[in-house]
Order: structure tokens, then sequence, then C-alpha cells
């Protein structure tokens, strides 16, 4: 390859196909400039052969000169490329499209084709323009589809086509060899994110076997992103939601009622459809918990006979529109969760997953049930005005709360209003009831900026719905970034018959109008270190918040008061009332000798895994003590017998002993050491201490041994 076919270009997208794409490309010997890509394999990647790597296309003009780039790739790549940048390309862009264009244009391509009964797919490599997968054909490879095939299997064969187009297709533009063909527009389909696919993903057994087959393959993506939009298939028995791992058609056909359980073993389920049985051998529930069909059986009591239940046709209109609505918002709902971090319960600061996963109870208690006074009612309003609903405000309070008890300012808590139960139409095991809401406060900031930002807030959840259920499984960042969110706000327009969602640890519900709220906690949570005595004045503090939001409108958040008047009263008034009575006439050797007799076995200091008892450690300074005196008793004869227990061990946090002779060096330097010892020599050398010689003494290798316990 000479020189001149060296090109440059970028590479926008994510996952393997876009890493084997660039690899090929330098070992072409041309030049990638850049990588846009939030993949954070295709950033480390990116990092490791020094390739400058952006997260979002909208900074793509500000980094690179694009007049000076040849091709830009888009591989896998779920952002729209603005038409200003694909004219700023040098050449042209080029995108991967995993369906044989004109046909299939848009999302979910493969599903699509197995769900339209096609015997032949394909892959296609165009030039972008402003209409989507709409541009010529560079190149386009033809793929079978087999009977079994399922999305999973398919869009794996249209990885191995991708690739080897591309490798004949990159050496066409480096050679500019390339032939364009345009598309035949009279044969264009094109499926959006809007598009649901049958039922909305969920079972009927009254359709014929082959239906319910062909749904399942169609929407089996392993453990790839469905493209936003389809979700899994699925079926419900009783409240709960399964999806089926193994489902298998048989040649038989029982004639029973369809959903009937025609017959069970060990390992499966047989069960009748609108035509021939099927067989179930493994399911698992939305969380990605596998079970077998023996398990299932089990839960929920089943026996041969047994009929699962069928929806009705408008269940299934009914859920296919949601789908179509919520599908396009997927992509935020996945940023958020995975960006997700939740709130610290008041007085709580840990919660272990199994107790948010299996160890919540289904029973509630009711904390406090708390109505605003009417005069705290009107102060409110007259505060913030008409146009504010109070249910903000108090939505507002709470948060400030959490935020109180949160080491970050910012937070997510699941919550719930009318919006978002209207939108979910009552299919609450299909569709998240309660949403993450993400909560960014400064300290700095006031209420009044707190309760616009709430707003903010509360008009991006609006707009974006809600999400299936199933979402968790069709994104592996998910599953293995889980985050527990264990506290929920609902704003509820009937308080007297609310139930929580055995989600949730902690609910906090919300009257409509404002002047109510109602804490509850899962009932698991108050056995633990007797929580409930600990959150008894939670809703005085949300008064207290309410007051100072009123009456000290400029303090900063992170400065209205909490506590009540009470509590500040015990704060400075009752636990600062440290004043005990000490014993004045006892050396703290005989107080720590008293209390060796008092307590003997008890464990009198504890460091670095280690602890001794009062009874030891008075043992261990008594050794201690005699070791230290051998040097000086002949100089110190004459007070060694009127010296009690000289040393006393005090622990203190750092972990060294400090040695203290009590009694010896107190002697010494009394004025009256003169008098007490009749030795003229030793009288002489007790002349010569002065504190200086006194710290040298105990600088010397056996103090110095004796400092550190271990």
């Amino acid at each position: 390859m000479s020189k001149r076919e060296y090109f440059s270009c970028c590479l926008i997208g994510q996952g393997g196909l876009l890493l084997e794409c660039a690899e090929f490309l330098l070992e072409r010997g041309h030049d990638i400039v850049g990588i846009i890509s939030t993949d954070s394999v295709v950033k480390d990647w990116a990092t490791n052969y020094q390739i400058i790597c952006i997260d979002s296309i909208k900074n793509l003009l500000s980094i690179f000169p694009l007049s000076e780039v040849d091709y830009l790739f888009s591989i896998a790549n779920g952002e729209i490329v603005s038409e200003l940048i694909l004219q700023s390309i040098r050449k042209f862009a080029v995108n991967y499209h995993n369906a044989p264009l004109p046909k299939y244009a848009g999302v979910n391509a493969t599903s699509w084709a197995i769900l339209n009964k096609e015997t032949y797919h394909g892959i296609t490599w165009h030039i972008m323009t402003g209409t989507v997968d709409g541009g010529d054909i560079l190149k386009q490879s033809i793929i079978p589809i087999d009977d079994n095939e399922t999305t999973l299997t398919l869009n794996l064969k249209c990885y191995d086509y991708a690739l080897k187009a591309f490798y004949e297709l990159v050496d066409e533009l480096a050679k500019e060899s390339f032939t364009r063909t345009k598309q035949d527009i009279t044969q264009r389909t094109y499926y959006s994110l809007k598009k649901p696919c049958p039922g909305g993903g969920l079972i009927s057994w009254a359709e014929p076997a082959e239906e319910i087959d062909r749904l399942c393959r169609a929407l089996n993506f392993g453990a790839y992103p469905s493209e936003l939009a389809l979700g899994v298939a699925k079926f419900i028995l009783g409240d709960e939601v399964f999806v089926p791992r193994n489902l298998e058609i048989t040649d038989i056909c029982s004639g029973s009622l369809p959903g009937t359980i025609v017959s069970i073993s060990n390992k499966f389920a047989q069960i009748a459809t609108g035509t021939k049985d099927v067989i179930l051998y493994e399911v698992s529930n939305l969380t990605g918990q596998f079970l077998t069909v023996t398990d299932l059986i089990k839960q929920f009591r089943l026996s041969e006979g047994s009929c699962l239940p069928i929806p009705d046709k408008e269940v299934l209109k009914k859920l296919a529109n949601i789908v179509s609505n919520c599908s396009p918002h997927e992509s935020f709902w996945v940023k958020r969760l995975i960006t997700a971090e939740p709130t610290q319960l008041p007085f709580l600061s840990f919660i272990e997953k199994p107790l948010h996963n299996k160890l919540v109870s289904k029973n509630y208690s009711v904390i406090q049930n708390t109505t605003i006074s009417l005069d705290l009612k009107n102060a409110l309003i007259a505060r913030f005005g008409e146009n504010i609903h109070l249910q903000y405000i108090l939505l507002t309070t709470w948060l400030i709360y959490l935020y109180k008890h949160n080491n970050s300012s910012s937070f997510v808590i699941r919550f719930s209003n009318s919006n978002v139960k209207q939108f979910i139409d009552g299919l609450d095991n299909l569709f998240a009831s309660h949403v993450p809401l993400t909560i960014s406060f400064d300290k700095g900031m006031t209420f009044e900026i707190a309760l616009q930002l709430v707003i903010q807030e509360l008009n991006i959840i609006k707009k974006h719905h809600s999400y299936l259920h199933d979402i968790n499984l069709r994104y592996s960042i998910l599953r293995n970034n889980y985050r527990a969110i264990p506290s929920s706000v609902v704003i509820t327009n009937n308080l007297a018959n609310f139930k929580p969602s055995s989600d949730s640890v902690m609910t906090i519900a919300i009257h409509e109008e404002g002047t109510q709220f109602c804490l509850f906690i899962n009932n698991v949570l108050l056995t633990t270190d007797n929580y409930q005595n600990k959150i008894k004045n939670v809703s005085e503090h949300i008064i207290t918040l309410l007051n100072a939001a009123i009456e000290t409108p400029h303090f900063s958040i992170y400065r209205l008061p909490i506590i009540t008047a009470a509590e500040k009263r015990q704060i400075i008034s009752q636990w600062n009332n440290t004043n005990i009575v000490f014993p004045q006439l006892k050396s703290v050797n005989q107080l720590f000798e008293e209390q060796v007799k008092r307590t003997p076995n008890a464990v009198a200091v504890k460091y670095d895994g280690q602890q001794l008892t009062y009874q030891k450690l008075n043992e261990r300074a008594n050794q201690l003590a005699h070791h230290l005196m051998i040097p000086i008793v002949s100089r110190l004869n004459p007070l060694i017998k009127r010296t009690p227990t000289p040393l006393l061990f005090i622990l203190f946090p750092s972990g060294y002993y400090i040695i203290k002779c009590i009694n010896i060096f107190a002697l010494l330097l009394n004025n009256q050491k003169r008098r007490m010892i009749e030795d003229k020599e030793s009288q002489r050398w007790l002349d010569s201490l002065d504190k200086r010689h006194i710290k040298n003494i105990l600088a010397q290798p056996t103090f110095e041994r004796a400092r550190r316990v271990g």
C-alpha cells in the first residue's frame, strides 16, 4: 500500500465490533484521530493506543479538526450525527447497519426480521446522510435465517459478516476503488423506537405455539442490550412476571384449554397453547434469578390441570401502547440507574443489599402521621406564593432533610406521583411505578433555590415517564452495578389507604395537597439497633425545617436547623453536664488498685487486637516497675521502702503507654528530699537531678521498650 493510500478517520460507537474495526485500521497503517464512545472497554483501548477518546459527539467539532479527517465510521452507535458534522468530514461518514437496506431501516432490525418470518437477512455499510439509514450503499451481505434463530444468534452472524465486509471496504476506500449504490426507496421499511412488538412482549398462551416461540426467539438478546425498545418475552403468574428461558414446541396437540398445564415432571412442564403444546424447562424473574419449573410449581402450588392466566386483548393493547411511549426514553433511565447514588437513611449509615433484596418484610409500620397546622400552611403560602404547590415545598423539605443525613450532595431516591401512576395505568408488575429522582444540592443554596431545582427535576421525570421492569435483564451494566435505593417518596391523593412498595425500606408519603405526610418504616428495619426510637422525632424535625425556611429565607440549607428546642436543651444542658465527684484524698495509684479489686477480670485496655484485664495490667505494671527500679535501687534504697506501687499504665488513643513514676520522681523533686535521705553521696546525686536528667533517664532503652505495647 503506497503512502498516498493511507487515510485519517474518527470512530464513534461501542462494543467489540468497533474495536475489531479499529484494530484493522491500525494494522493497515491508517490514522485514527479520535474515538467517541461511552464504552469503558473502548476507552481503555484508546488510552492504550494513545488515541483521544471523548464521551459525546456534541464535543466532536470543538476537539477534532474534521476538515482534516477523511472518514467517520459509525459502528454500533446510538447517537444521531448532525448534518453539520457530516458536512465537515473531508470525504464522507460511513455507518454500519445490521440489516439489508433499504429494508429494516431503524432499530431492532434482527428482531423484526424474526418476527416477520424472514428467511434471509443481511448487513450494510452505507454513507451517512440526513436521512437515517438512507445513504448510498458501499458494501452489503445477505445472511440466511435458520428455523431456530434467535436475535442473539442472528446478531452474532451479522457481526461476522460485518467485519469481513469492513475489511474489504477499508482497502477499497484507501484505493478509492469503492462503488456507491443508491437505495431503492420504494422498498424501504422503517422501524422506530416507538414501534412495540406484538402484545408488548407479553405471552398469551391462546396464541399458536409457533407465534409464542417466535416471540421468545425474537426477544432473546442474550447479555446484549435490546436497542432500547422491545423488552423481553414474559408471562404473568399471580402478581409476578417471569421470563421463559428454555421453551420448545412439541408435536403434541393435547386439545386442552390454552394455558393448561398438561403434564409435569422434575425437569419441565407441558403447556397447552392455541395449537401445539410447548415444553417449558426454566424461567427467570425480573431480577435475573433463574428458577426451574419445579420451583415455580412449588411457589404457586401448581399441578396438572392448573391453568396459567391469559391476558385479555385490552391488556395486551394497553401494554403495547405504554411500551411504545416509554421506549424512546429508556436510554435516559439507563444512564440514571447506572449513576444512581442512593441516599442513606436517617440515623442509619448502612443498609446491606440482602436487607433490601430478600429480607425486607411486606409489612410496614407507620412511625409518624403528621398534619401541617393551618397557621404553618398560611405562612408557607405567604412566603412562597400561591403558585407553588405545597406538595413541592414539603417534598423539598424532606429532600433537604435527607441531604443533611448524607455525606454527598448528590443522591437518588425512588419517586412516584400521579403522573407516573397514570402513565403505567395499573401495570405496576411490568413497569416501574417508582422511578429514580436525582438530587444535587449545594450547601450554599437557599431553600428557595433548592425548591426550584426539585420542581425542575419533577418536570424531567414527567417528560420521561417510566420504564419496563425488565430493563435490568437487558443491560449487563445494570446487572453488574446494582445499587439498592432504600428510600422512597410518594405523592398521593389517598394517604388514608396508602400502602408502601415492598421494594423500599423507608417510604415518605406526602398528600397531594401538601398538608399531611406519613413516614412508613419496614418492620425488618425496626428490629435494627432500636431504629424506631432513633427516628421518633423526625416529623418534628421536618416542622422545624419548614419554620426555619419561613423565618430565615436568606439562610443556606446547610445552616437551616432541624433539631427541636427540646433536643437543643438536651444537647447543651444535659449531655454537657459532665461534672462528677472525684475523690480528692486518693492518688491515681490507689484508685487503680481499688478498680483492680472490684473488677479484676474486666477488660482494662485494648490495642491492636490484644487486651488486658485489670488484674493482668496491674501485674504487668508491677513487673515492669521492679525491672526499671533495679539500676537505681542502690542509690534510692531509703526511698524504695516508702514507695507504694510506683508505676501506672494509661492507654491513650495513639496506642502508647505513658509510664509515670508517680511517687518516685515526685519525691525526687520534692524540696524535702534532703531530710529523707541521709547518705551524702545519694544526696549530691539527687541535687544534680532536674527535668532534663529525668527526660534522659526515660529515654534509655529500658524505658523505650516499655513505651510500646504488643
